[in-house]
């Protein structure tokens, strides 16, 4: 939600536009494909890391629909969303849509 609509509240909450940028750029970091350390652990007690975002694009029935904050942990937390990554092995995973044929929809994310 936030990520979504920051361009109408950030201007309407009178925030300069490098918070924007920022939100944009920390939301491109979660999806890229680095090797986990430890330090992402401390930090995924608040801030989704690329560890915890991968999880709800595996093919693991247990993670459908599990880890979908953009920017914090808690609100999976909150909502029951959450599955802690130690616990599903991502060097076994398969990642991706399968076979589902990639729709225009899903490309523009609505």
């Amino acid at each position: 939600f936030l990520l979504r609509f920051a361009v109408l509240w950030v201007p309407l909450l009178q925030l300069p536009i490098e918070t924007l940028i920022v939100m944009i750029l920390y939301s491109a970091t979660t999806h890229v494909n680095v090797k986990s350390h430890p330090w992402m652990g401390i930090m995924e007690w608040i801030f989704v890391t690329p560890r915890f975002h991968c999880i709800h694009h595996c093919s693991n029935s247990k993670a459908q629909g599990k880890n979908l904050g953009g920017m914090f942990t808690f609100f999976d937390k909150i909502f029951g969303t959450y599955v802690n990554p130690d616990i599903i092995n991502l060097e076994e995973e398969e990642f991706g849509l399968g076979d589902e044929k990639i729709t225009t929809k899903m490309i523009v994310g609505i």
